[in-house]
């Protein structure tokens, strides 16, 4: 109930309702060892994208990536109301880019919107991706092999 009425408030609201949702009950989400905040936490998401529909499109960046992790939630409830959540938020991502940023957008979330935006590219798009060195090290087994940095397998010299 008190999902819907956060929603209700969402559809008069939207820019302030989903500036606190982002900041608070999101992080509920994450919330592993506490099985009815997740629950409530992804009802209030579930009913927000409902009840606003097209007038969600400037948080969604914010909200995919938190109901993305929900999907493998360990409790059945979470998990599908994530996953019907997140098909409505994916459908409509494409209209993302065209929407400006809320004026009441703190610069935190301006930030954070930026960075999971980035990853959305890279995740949608490889071609996107950046170039990522990874460092390797050697590592001598106790039979003696040598791991080298090509993840080959070679015995020692003598």
């Amino acid at each position: 109930m008190a999902s819907r009425g956060l929603a209700a408030l969402g559809a008069v609201d939207g820019d302030r309702v989903l500036t606190v949702v982002v900041e608070k009950v999101i992080p509920m989400l994450g919330a592993i060892d506490r099985e009815r905040m997740r629950q409530g936490a992804i009802e209030a998401v579930a009913c927000l994208v409902e009840q606003m529909g097209m007038n969600i499109i400037p948080f969604i960046v914010l909200l995919v990536i938190p109901v993305l992790g929900r999907m493998s939630d360990t409790n059945q409830s979470v998990r599908l109301v994530a996953t019907q959540s997140f098909a409505t938020l994916i459908r409509l991502m494409p209209l993302e880019g065209g929407v400006p940023d809320p004026p009441a957008l703190s610069p935190e979330l301006a930030e954070k919107k930026v960075q999971q935006r980035r990853f959305l590219e890279q995740l949608f798009d490889p071609k996107k991706l950046e170039n990522y060195k990874v460092q390797f090290i050697n590592v001598v087994f106790r039979v003696g092999l040598i791991f080298n940095e090509y993840f080959q397998i070679r015995f020692p010299l003598p």
